[in-house]
């Protein structure tokens, strides 16, 4: 149990002491990643609702009207779309 404590005082990736929430020799953040699934699936409708609305907009154009977003970035307009490689 005393090695675990000690564990947890310790930087996962360079194993220096730990003085806050980050590590102050690596900058790694000390967090905890095991979730439950719940909490997995409450991210995952988060990032689908809070999704603006230049995705939408990028879908829309890609299946409605073929062709379309590849004029909007040969003419230059890129901020109102996602770019291709993000989508």
């Amino acid at each position: 149990m005393e090695q675990l404590a000690s564990h947890e005082q310790q930087c996962l990736n360079c194993q220096q002491p730990l003085q806050g929430e980050y590590c102050h020799h690596c900058g790694q953040h000390h967090r905890v990643y095991i979730r439950s699934i719940f909490a997995v699936l409450g991210d995952l409708m988060g990032e689908l609702g809070h999704w603006d609305s230049r995705f939408y907009r990028t879908l829309r154009g890609l299946f409605l009207r073929p062709g379309f977003l590849a004029l909007e970035f040969m003419r230059g307009r890129h901020a109102s779309y996602v770019p291709p490689l993000r989508l």
